[in-house]
């Protein structure tokens, strides 16, 4: 459990550090950051509590696969 407040510490240290910069030069970037930032830290405390992600490519196996049956009905 320390782990995660450790994460969401750190990450509010960055983003205390980096934001004020971020939002006098642009909203866009601070935005941008703030979701790049809470992305970080879903991801970090997932990968603590050892979620199982599926693997990227069974997206493109789902993707590709259509497409080759198609290319290998054509070649028949």
């Amino acid at each position: 459990m320390w782990k995660i407040f450790l994460v969401i510490a750190v990450a509010a240290a960055a983003c205390s550090i980096e934001l004020p910069g971020l939002f006098r030069r642009s909203a866009k970037s601070a935005a941008l950051y703030i979701v790049m930032i809470a992305v970080g830290i879903v991801l970090s405390i997932a990968a603590m509590q050892r979620v199982s992600w599926p693997s990227p490519f069974q997206a493109a196996v789902v993707v590709f696969k259509p497409i080759n049956d198609w290319l290998g009905q054509l070649i028949r």
